[in-house]
């Protein structure tokens, strides 16, 4: 984790002489003994002296994406939990070389001359319990506090030229896409490939973000999105879009561009699936007290929502979306709980 303390790992071998021996997580025997099921051949992992044919060094990202690839006899994307294991465990290995390269090459890098942290280090400085080397993450680490600084402020330049936000989209990963389950290998499910689920999640993005900013719902002056993961697993994007002036929603033409409402399951079938499966909240509150959303007994998300008659737009510019109930037009689906249909 960014600005917590880290050491080497410690690992040690048991030889046949029952002697003891440390090696380094970055030694090429690490991964085929610490996962012997995967590599039962002893095959060598990614080492220092890797190189290409082109005698450029092989870097750890660059090993371990050849060999997490989709490709015929790739045996590695049918171990499940182990397969996992082996994500996280190479994905710590990257970054901890990554942050040990930055350790060692403070001078490098001119920690000392940065300006913008020097206040922060001298009232850090003051506590006694942070006593030791002082390592400067410098902008291009992702995740660090310099490289989550001057996105924000990207961020904050776009609200000082064009105002306030016009859109927020989110895009969510569906596992059940036809995509991803037609690539699976048999008897998986779609927890058993992050991989896949990442790799056709970017995809999708690209494929929409390319459609917003080409006119999809009007000439955009600026835009951003940021990528972050569910506890679950999937990943998923916020969008903020900054319209131009002739393509800005006035607040009667809202609900032209989204709705909130179930669909007429006879007019638009499809659509009415779509909703129903994965755009209904819930169900929650006092129905199911144990779901994910509740915190004090009361829905995080302040579901239920009311029934709106007509969109209204309130003086925090966060509009309450037309929601007709039954008596007024509106539709209605059965959601199916533990054996309970709830209308």
């Amino acid at each position: 984790m960014t600005n917590e303390p880290a050491g080497h790992r410690d690992i040690v071998l048991r030889l046949t002489d029952n002697g003891l021996r440390r090696i380094s997580e970055l030694h090429r025997a690490y991964d085929s003994l610490q996962y012997p099921l995967l590599m039962s051949f002893a095959t060598d992992g990614w080492n220092l002296d890797l190189k290409m044919i082109s005698r450029y060094k092989i870097t750890q990202n660059q090993f371990y994406c050849f060999h997490f690839f989709t490709r015929l006899g790739n045996y590695l994307l049918q171990a499940r939990k182990i397969f996992q294991l082996y994500l996280v465990d190479a994905c710590v290995k990257i970054e901890s070389e990554r942050s040990q390269f930055l350790r060692r090459e403070q001078n490098r890098l001119r920690a000392d001359n940065y300006q913008n942290l020097k206040d922060t280090v001298v009232v850090r400085d003051k506590d006694p319990t942070n006593v030791g080397q002082q390592v400067i993450l410098p902008a291009t680490y992702c995740g660090g506090p310099r490289y989550m600084f001057e996105k924000q402020q990207d961020a904050m330049a776009y609200v000082r030229k064009y105002g306030c936000p016009d859109m927020f989209i989110t895009v969510t990963t569906n596992p059940n896409r036809k995509e991803i389950t037609d690539h699976l290998l048999e008897g998986q499910h779609p927890h058993d490939r992050p991989d896949l689920l990442v790799r056709v999640f970017s995809l999708k993005l690209k494929q929409t973000m390319h459609a917003l900013k080409n006119g999809c719902l009007g000439s955009v002056d600026a835009w951003l999105y940021k990528i972050e993961f569910q506890k679950r697993g999937l990943p998923y994007a916020h969008n903020l879009l900054w319209m131009s002036r002739d393509s800005k929603i006035p607040p009667c033409m809202i609900d032209a561009v989204v709705s909130a409402e179930i669909s007429d399951k006879n007019q638009d079938p499809e659509l009415f699936t779509i909703v129903t499966s994965h755009m209904v909240h819930g169900p929650c509150g006092a129905l199911n007290p144990n779901a994910p959303c509740m915190k004090d007994g009361k829905c995080s998300k302040q579901f239920p929502k009311p029934f709106v008659k007509d969109t209204e737009v309130g003086p925090d510019s966060y509009p309450k979306y037309q929601r007709k109930d039954v008596q007024s037009g509106g539709n209605c689906t059965v959601k199916k709980l533990v054996g309970h249909n709830i209308p």
